[in-house]
């Protein structure tokens, strides 16, 4: 007898259904199944979220994720994809889709975002950076300090490999 907890057991048991479809094909849970499944993701879901949840700060987003998600980060991204003709200004990929894959291209700060927001932090005394303030930083917003790259070309950039 074959132990079916083994690879040999396993393998022996893939190549006889294979071909076959599972006994659960087609079929539906009844109504007092679904309802049993539905009560512990339930209960999950009362937990996943704002306070209980283990990873709560308080309802603070980071001023990162703001400045990213803001109207001004959009224009600028849009403005410097425009300037480079949606083209990686690295390897030339351009981000239109074509002989099956698609370029997925980032905007790239060449002075980067965390030492400008430094900069924002020690120009003021109370060494505070605020969304506010760093949306009138105007060189956060200068298109002279960005370039269009492709997703490859700035994991690169990144590790230091140009």
């Amino acid at each position: 007898m074959k132990n079916w907890m083994s690879k040999e057991g396993k393998r022996a048991m893939i190549k006889k259904l294979k071909g076959k479809t599972p006994w659960i094909a087609g079929k539906k849970h009844s109504t007092t199944t679904r309802k049993k499944m539905s009560k512990p993701r339930k209960k999950r879901e009362n937990f996943i979220r704002g306070e209980k949840n283990h990873n709560w700060k308080g309802g603070i987003t980071p001023i990162n994720k703001k400045l990213r998600n803001s109207r001004c980060f959009r224009v600028w991204r849009e403005a410097i994809f425009v300037r480079d003709n949606w083209t990686c200004r690295l390897c030339g990929d351009n981000g239109h889709k074509g002989r099956g894959k698609t370029v997925i291209l980032n905007p790239h700060h060449m002075v980067p975002f965390a030492s400008i927001l430094n900069e924002i932090k020690y120009a003021y005394s109370d060494g505070k950076i605020t969304f506010e303030r760093a949306l009138r930083y105007s060189f956060l917003w200068d298109i002279k300090n960005g370039i269009t790259i492709c997703k490859k070309c700035h994991l690169k950039c990144h590790k230091n490999k140009f």
